[in-house]
């Protein structure tokens, strides 16, 4: 304050300067002191100006610094990723999980477009994914949210990530569209699991579709969740009925076999084999 003070009596610059001060209640106070100087014939500087009480603004100024620094912390120790962008797309804010996610500094992420060519994102075939339909897109184009879309981005190294990611954009409180947020998980294990469940499940229909036996896969309340082609053939030549998954096999059991079928399937369910 002194030094401020100095400066403005040096060069005849407005004064401007907040303090607190403990008044004789023993309360804090905020003030704030505006003025500007002026010098007098014998070379002295007086100060013409004011001080106001600013208590209630300093105390408004000081709730939301700590609600933002609350919110900070709260995003950057988020699992999901987190971006912001404004309205033009350029990104303005990615968290930590963000730059983990993508294997990039916080930095290299901000000030960079989400719709840049240069993320290499790609949707389920390895095309490039369209710009039109990417969360972010919507969700500033279309001002709606969007969840649930996955796609794939080419990381350092080359090697492809798969994103799960929602998308809401922003508003200011008057209802302008001031951005969007998008959060992603990154799901590259899951989509792993479902690719080698998927060859398995290949295997199994292979195997099951060059067996002449009719043959069902049936899920604990009997309903049918896969079969082969003699079992839809069978199905149709004996029962003149089209099977589908999802069909409950008592359906096209005879009245007189439902009841042992029934309990013999009880027994496989247990653990133990039936012949």
């Amino acid at each position: 304050m002194l030094q401020k003070g100095e400066i403005s009596r040096r060069d005849l610059t407005p004064f401007e300067h907040e303090y607190r001060i403990l008044t004789p209640s023993g309360k804090t106070k905020w003030i704030q002191t505006r003025s500007k100087p002026r010098r007098l014939p014998d070379g002295k500087t007086i100060w013409d100006g004011l001080s106001i009480n600013i208590t209630k603004r300093k105390k408004l100024e000081l709730a939301l610094h700590a609600s933002e620094a609350k919110l900070q912390s709260i995003f950057q120790t988020m699992i999901s990723g987190l971006v912001v962008v404004d309205v033009n797309g350029e990104i303005t804010y990615a968290n930590q999980s963000a730059a983990d996610i993508l294997s990039l500094n916080s930095e290299e992420i901000e000030h960079r477009y989400f719709s840049s060519k240069d993320w290499q994102q790609i949707d389920e075939s390895g095309n490039p994914y369209p710009t039109d339909q990417l969360p972010l897109t919507i969700a500033l184009q279309q001002r709606k949210p969007v969840t649930n879309i996955e796609h794939g981005i080419v990381a350092k190294g080359e090697s492809i990530k798969w994103l799960n990611v929602n998308a809401a954009p922003l508003f200011d409180y008057k209802g302008n569209l001031i951005g969007a947020v998008a959060s992603f998980l990154d799901v590259t294990e899951r989509k792993k699991s479902d690719q080698a469940l998927q060859n398995v499940y290949d295997e199994l229909n292979a195997v099951l579709n060059a067996a002449t036996d009719a043959t069902f896969l049936l899920d604990p309340e009997l309903k049918i969740r896969s079969f082969n082609r003699a079992a839809a053939l069978g199905a149709k030549q004996i029962y003149k009925k089209e099977i589908q998954v999802g069909d409950s096999i008592l359906d096209i059991t005879p009245p007189d076999l439902a009841e042992d079928l029934i309990r013999n399937f009880k027994i496989a369910l247990s653990g133990e084999s039936v012949t």
